[in-house]
Protein backbone atom coordinates (compact mmCIF):
# COMPACT_ATOMS: atom_id res chain seq x y z
CA UNK A 1 0.00 0.00 0.00
CA UNK A 2 0.65 4.13 -0.21
CA UNK A 3 1.20 3.97 3.55
CA UNK A 4 3.37 1.06 3.61
CA UNK A 5 5.88 2.45 0.77
CA UNK A 6 5.16 5.86 2.16
CA UNK A 7 6.64 4.30 6.06
CA UNK A 8 9.24 2.58 4.18
CA UNK A 9 10.31 5.48 2.00
CA UNK A 10 10.68 7.63 5.45
CA UNK A 11 12.65 4.72 7.35
CA UNK A 12 15.37 5.01 4.23
CA UNK A 13 15.47 9.17 4.16
CA UNK A 14 16.17 8.70 8.05
CA UNK A 15 18.95 6.58 7.40
CA UNK A 16 20.42 8.26 4.26
CA UNK A 17 20.43 11.59 6.73
CA UNK A 18 22.16 9.65 9.66
CA UNK A 19 24.90 8.74 7.29
CA UNK A 20 25.38 12.09 5.85
CA UNK A 21 25.71 13.31 9.55
CA UNK A 22 28.41 10.82 9.85
CA UNK A 23 30.12 12.16 7.38
CA UNK A 24 30.00 15.60 8.64
CA UNK A 25 30.88 15.27 12.07
CA UNK A 26 34.05 15.61 13.79
CA UNK A 27 35.62 12.19 12.96
CA UNK A 28 36.84 12.20 10.01
CA UNK A 29 36.51 9.17 7.66
CA UNK A 30 39.11 7.57 5.11
CA UNK A 31 38.43 7.78 1.31
CA UNK A 32 37.21 4.22 1.10
CA UNK A 33 34.95 4.69 3.80
CA UNK A 34 33.18 8.02 2.21
CA UNK A 35 32.56 5.99 -1.02
CA UNK A 36 31.18 3.57 0.62
CA UNK A 37 29.03 5.50 2.79
CA UNK A 38 27.90 8.29 -0.24
CA UNK A 39 27.19 5.04 -2.53
CA UNK A 40 24.84 3.64 0.13
CA UNK A 41 23.16 7.27 0.54
CA UNK A 42 22.83 7.29 -3.20
CA UNK A 43 21.57 4.03 -3.51
CA UNK A 44 18.75 4.71 -0.72
CA UNK A 45 17.65 7.96 -2.18
CA UNK A 46 17.54 5.81 -5.45
CA UNK A 47 14.85 3.45 -3.41
CA UNK A 48 12.86 5.80 -2.25
CA UNK A 49 12.54 7.24 -5.65
CA UNK A 50 11.50 4.05 -7.15
CA UNK A 51 9.43 3.24 -4.23
CA UNK A 52 7.34 6.04 -4.35
CA UNK A 53 7.06 6.68 -8.03
CA UNK A 54 5.78 2.79 -8.22
CA UNK A 55 3.40 3.67 -5.77
CA UNK A 56 1.93 7.02 -7.41
CA UNK A 57 1.75 5.00 -11.09
CA UNK A 58 -0.50 2.43 -9.22
CA UNK A 59 -2.66 5.16 -7.89
CA UNK A 60 -3.22 7.11 -10.95
CA UNK A 61 -4.09 4.01 -12.47
CA UNK A 62 -6.63 3.21 -9.44
CA UNK A 63 -8.57 6.66 -9.99
CA UNK A 64 -8.41 5.83 -13.62
CA UNK A 65 -10.25 2.90 -12.96
CA UNK A 66 -12.16 3.94 -11.12
CA UNK A 67 -13.36 6.78 -13.71
CA UNK A 68 -14.20 3.88 -15.68
CA UNK A 69 -15.75 1.26 -13.42
CA UNK A 70 -19.05 1.40 -14.44
CA UNK A 71 -18.06 0.73 -18.02
CA UNK A 72 -15.71 -2.11 -17.19
CA UNK A 73 -18.46 -3.77 -15.22
CA UNK A 74 -20.94 -3.94 -18.18
CA UNK A 75 -18.33 -5.22 -20.19
CA UNK A 76 -17.99 -7.88 -17.72
CA UNK A 77 -21.14 -8.42 -18.09
CA UNK A 78 -20.94 -8.87 -21.58
CA UNK A 79 -18.40 -10.91 -21.09
CA UNK A 80 -19.67 -13.29 -18.72
CA UNK A 81 -22.72 -13.88 -21.05
CA UNK A 82 -20.27 -14.66 -24.11
CA UNK A 83 -18.43 -17.06 -21.70
CA UNK A 84 -21.76 -18.95 -20.79
CA UNK A 85 -22.34 -19.21 -24.66
CA UNK A 86 -19.04 -20.78 -25.00
CA UNK A 87 -18.92 -23.13 -21.99
CA UNK A 88 -22.06 -25.15 -22.67
CA UNK A 89 -20.45 -26.59 -25.59
CA UNK A 90 -17.85 -27.78 -23.92
CA UNK A 91 -19.81 -30.36 -22.08
CA UNK A 92 -20.91 -32.04 -25.59
CA UNK A 93 -17.30 -32.09 -26.69
CA UNK A 94 -16.70 -33.82 -22.79
CA UNK A 95 -19.45 -36.39 -23.77
CA UNK A 96 -18.21 -36.99 -27.62
CA UNK A 97 -14.34 -37.85 -25.72
CA UNK A 98 -15.80 -39.58 -23.81
CA UNK A 99 -17.21 -42.16 -26.29
CA UNK A 100 -13.25 -42.78 -27.40
CA UNK A 101 -11.41 -42.22 -24.82
CA UNK A 102 -11.91 -43.97 -21.09
CA UNK A 103 -13.02 -42.18 -18.29
CA UNK A 104 -9.30 -42.28 -16.11
CA UNK A 105 -8.16 -40.17 -19.63
CA UNK A 106 -10.51 -37.53 -18.98
CA UNK A 107 -10.14 -37.03 -15.23
CA UNK A 108 -8.47 -33.82 -15.31
CA UNK A 109 -10.99 -31.94 -17.51
CA UNK A 110 -14.34 -33.70 -16.60
CA UNK A 111 -14.99 -31.12 -13.90
CA UNK A 112 -14.11 -28.47 -16.11
CA UNK A 113 -17.46 -27.25 -17.47
CA UNK A 114 -19.10 -27.65 -13.90
CA UNK A 115 -16.09 -25.39 -12.29
CA UNK A 116 -16.09 -22.45 -15.22
CA UNK A 117 -20.18 -22.33 -14.47
CA UNK A 118 -19.16 -21.82 -11.11
CA UNK A 119 -16.75 -18.90 -11.88
CA UNK A 120 -18.90 -17.45 -14.37
CA UNK A 121 -21.65 -17.25 -11.81
CA UNK A 122 -19.16 -16.20 -8.78
CA UNK A 123 -17.96 -13.25 -11.70
CA UNK A 124 -21.96 -12.13 -12.08
CA UNK A 125 -22.48 -11.51 -8.31
CA UNK A 126 -19.08 -9.67 -7.97
CA UNK A 127 -20.58 -7.63 -10.88
CA UNK A 128 -23.79 -7.21 -9.27
CA UNK A 129 -22.49 -6.06 -6.19
CA UNK A 130 -19.69 -3.86 -8.06
CA UNK A 131 -22.61 -2.15 -9.65
CA UNK A 132 -24.30 -1.88 -5.78
CA UNK A 133 -20.66 -0.27 -4.60
CA UNK A 134 -21.19 2.24 -7.66
CA UNK A 135 -24.50 3.86 -6.51
CA UNK A 136 -23.59 3.86 -3.05
CA UNK A 137 -20.42 6.01 -4.15
CA UNK A 138 -17.60 3.40 -2.95
CA UNK A 139 -16.43 3.16 -6.37
CA UNK A 140 -12.67 2.03 -4.96
CA UNK A 141 -14.60 -0.99 -3.32
CA UNK A 142 -16.51 -1.60 -7.36
CA UNK A 143 -12.81 -1.59 -8.33
CA UNK A 144 -11.88 -4.80 -6.30
CA UNK A 145 -15.27 -6.54 -7.52
CA UNK A 146 -14.68 -5.55 -11.40
CA UNK A 147 -11.26 -7.11 -10.61
CA UNK A 148 -12.31 -10.44 -9.16
CA UNK A 149 -15.27 -10.75 -11.54
CA UNK A 150 -12.89 -9.74 -14.29
CA UNK A 151 -9.88 -12.70 -12.86
CA UNK A 152 -12.98 -15.16 -12.65
CA UNK A 153 -14.23 -14.85 -16.78
CA UNK A 154 -11.08 -15.41 -17.80
CA UNK A 155 -10.13 -18.83 -15.55
CA UNK A 156 -13.19 -20.00 -16.37
CA UNK A 157 -12.32 -19.17 -20.33
CA UNK A 158 -9.11 -21.53 -19.51
CA UNK A 159 -11.02 -24.40 -18.32
CA UNK A 160 -13.41 -24.33 -21.09
CA UNK A 161 -10.67 -24.02 -23.64
CA UNK A 162 -8.87 -27.17 -21.94
CA UNK A 163 -11.37 -29.02 -22.86
CA UNK A 164 -11.78 -28.15 -26.45
CA UNK A 165 -8.40 -28.71 -26.87
CA UNK A 166 -8.55 -32.13 -25.23
CA UNK A 167 -9.28 -34.07 -28.28
CA UNK A 168 -6.04 -32.91 -29.49
CA UNK A 169 -3.95 -32.92 -26.73
CA UNK A 170 -4.94 -36.70 -25.94
CA UNK A 171 -4.10 -38.07 -29.38
CA UNK A 172 -0.32 -37.00 -29.10
CA UNK A 173 -0.23 -37.69 -25.46
CA UNK A 174 1.50 -40.54 -26.11
CA UNK A 175 4.41 -39.55 -27.67
CA UNK A 176 5.02 -35.88 -25.77
CA UNK A 177 4.54 -38.50 -22.42
CA UNK A 178 7.38 -40.56 -23.80
CA UNK A 179 9.68 -37.08 -24.49
CA UNK A 180 8.59 -35.76 -21.17
CA UNK A 181 9.71 -39.03 -19.36
CA UNK A 182 12.99 -38.92 -21.30
CA UNK A 183 13.76 -35.13 -19.97
CA UNK A 184 13.18 -35.89 -16.92
CA UNK A 185 14.72 -39.22 -16.62
CA UNK A 186 18.17 -37.22 -17.78
CA UNK A 187 17.69 -34.65 -14.83
CA UNK A 188 17.56 -37.27 -12.73
CA UNK A 189 21.08 -39.04 -13.86
CA UNK A 190 22.01 -35.70 -13.07
CA UNK A 191 20.50 -35.83 -9.51
CA UNK A 192 22.43 -38.96 -9.03
CA UNK A 193 25.73 -37.20 -10.51
CA UNK A 194 25.12 -34.18 -8.88
CA UNK A 195 23.17 -33.74 -5.83
CA UNK A 196 25.25 -36.09 -3.27
CA UNK A 197 24.39 -34.26 0.12
CA UNK A 198 21.92 -32.03 -1.16
CA UNK A 199 18.80 -32.57 0.52
CA UNK A 200 17.20 -30.06 -1.65
CA UNK A 201 18.45 -32.29 -4.63
CA UNK A 202 17.18 -35.35 -3.23
CA UNK A 203 14.00 -33.77 -2.48
CA UNK A 204 13.30 -32.89 -5.94
CA UNK A 205 14.22 -36.51 -7.18
CA UNK A 206 12.41 -38.30 -4.68
CA UNK A 207 9.47 -36.53 -6.12
CA UNK A 208 10.42 -36.76 -9.61
CA UNK A 209 10.46 -40.85 -9.21
CA UNK A 210 7.30 -40.53 -7.99
CA UNK A 211 5.42 -38.83 -10.44
CA UNK A 212 7.46 -41.07 -13.18
CA UNK A 213 6.41 -44.17 -11.54
CA UNK A 214 2.29 -42.23 -11.41
CA UNK A 215 3.09 -41.19 -15.43
CA UNK A 216 4.07 -44.76 -16.32
CA UNK A 217 0.99 -45.99 -14.85
CA UNK A 218 -0.91 -43.61 -16.80
CA UNK A 219 0.47 -44.87 -20.02
CA UNK A 220 -2.20 -48.06 -19.01
CA UNK A 221 -5.45 -46.52 -18.34
CA UNK A 222 -4.68 -43.48 -16.48
CA UNK A 223 -5.00 -39.87 -17.00
CA UNK A 224 -1.67 -39.51 -19.28
CA UNK A 225 -2.81 -35.53 -19.72
CA UNK A 226 -2.25 -34.75 -15.68
CA UNK A 227 0.42 -37.24 -16.11
CA UNK A 228 2.23 -34.91 -18.43
CA UNK A 229 1.44 -31.61 -16.36
CA UNK A 230 2.87 -33.66 -13.51
CA UNK A 231 5.71 -34.41 -14.78
CA UNK A 232 7.00 -30.98 -16.27
CA UNK A 233 5.95 -29.07 -12.51
CA UNK A 234 8.19 -32.31 -11.71
CA UNK A 235 11.54 -31.39 -14.19
CA UNK A 236 10.87 -28.13 -13.67
CA UNK A 237 11.78 -28.15 -9.65
CA UNK A 238 14.31 -30.51 -10.03
CA UNK A 239 15.74 -27.98 -12.41
CA UNK A 240 15.65 -25.31 -9.66
CA UNK A 241 16.95 -27.81 -7.16
CA UNK A 242 20.41 -28.90 -9.72
CA UNK A 243 20.51 -25.49 -10.90
CA UNK A 244 23.58 -24.34 -8.31
CA UNK A 245 25.11 -27.64 -8.54
CA UNK A 246 25.16 -27.63 -12.65
CA UNK A 247 26.55 -24.01 -12.66
CA UNK A 248 29.68 -25.30 -10.40
CA UNK A 249 29.91 -28.36 -12.97
CA UNK A 250 30.02 -26.01 -15.69
CA UNK A 251 32.83 -23.56 -13.86
CA UNK A 252 34.81 -26.77 -13.60
CA UNK A 253 34.68 -27.92 -17.05
CA UNK A 254 35.34 -24.37 -17.95
CA UNK A 255 38.22 -24.25 -15.85
CA UNK A 256 39.28 -27.55 -16.77
CA UNK A 257 39.89 -26.78 -21.03
CA UNK A 258 41.41 -23.56 -19.60
CA UNK A 259 44.02 -25.36 -18.28
CA UNK A 260 43.87 -28.10 -21.46
CA UNK A 261 44.33 -24.98 -23.46
CA UNK A 262 47.23 -23.97 -21.17
CA UNK A 263 49.19 -26.57 -20.88
CA UNK A 264 48.90 -27.30 -24.95
CA UNK A 265 50.11 -24.28 -25.40
CA UNK A 266 52.94 -24.62 -23.09
CA UNK A 267 53.77 -27.83 -24.55
CA UNK A 268 53.99 -26.33 -27.73
CA UNK A 269 56.66 -23.22 -26.38
CA UNK A 270 58.38 -26.29 -25.01
CA UNK A 271 58.48 -28.22 -28.20
CA UNK A 272 59.50 -24.92 -30.31
CA UNK A 273 62.55 -24.14 -28.01
CA UNK A 274 63.98 -28.08 -27.82
CA UNK A 275 63.57 -27.93 -31.44
CA UNK A 276 65.44 -24.74 -31.60
CA UNK A 277 68.54 -25.78 -28.98
CA UNK A 278 68.64 -29.14 -31.41
CA UNK A 279 68.66 -27.65 -34.80
CA UNK A 280 71.58 -25.27 -33.66
CA UNK A 281 73.63 -27.77 -31.31
CA UNK A 282 76.45 -27.64 -33.87
CA UNK A 283 76.49 -24.11 -33.41
CA UNK A 284 76.73 -23.99 -29.92
CA UNK A 285 79.99 -23.86 -28.62
CA UNK A 286 81.67 -26.03 -25.53
CA UNK A 287 81.49 -22.40 -23.44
Amino acid sequence: SYESALAAAKGAVTRAFTLRQQLDDATPETEPQKRVTLAEIIGLCDQVTESLDAEGDRLTELRNLQATVPEVLAETRERIATARARVDPARGALASLAVTYPASALTSVSANPDQATRLLDAAAESVTAGESAVTGGDRAAAVGHSRAASQAVGQALVLRDAVVSAGADLASAGPRLDAALTSIASDLADADRLGAGDPGVAAAADRARAVVAQAQTARSGGDPLAAIRDVTEAEATLDTALAPRREVEEQRARAAALLAETLGRVGSQVTAVSDFITTRKGAVGPE
